[in-house]
């Protein structure tokens, strides 16, 4: 179920949620692990902790401007 107020995702065992910058350092460890760049077609490798900070810094503006991210 999607609640509108705090744009989360709720299953029976699953709850997604917009990323926040506290989650930067997650996302740079996840980018920098080998197995995760070669299934992609544009993730930079090394990924730079200054890329998942930007990647995310851009979720808030997509969702006012497309109502997405």
């Amino acid at each position: 179920m999607y609640n509108l107020k705090d744009r989360t995702i709720t299953a029976d065992r699953l709850i997604l949620w917009p990323f926040e910058l506290s989650d930067a350092e997650r996302v740079y460890e996840l980018c920098n692990n080998y197995n995760v760049f070669k299934s992609t077609l544009t993730l930079p490798f090394p990924y730079p902790l200054e890329c998942a900070i930007s990647w995310i810094q851009t979720h808030e503006e997509n969702y006012k401007r497309f109502h997405i991210g």
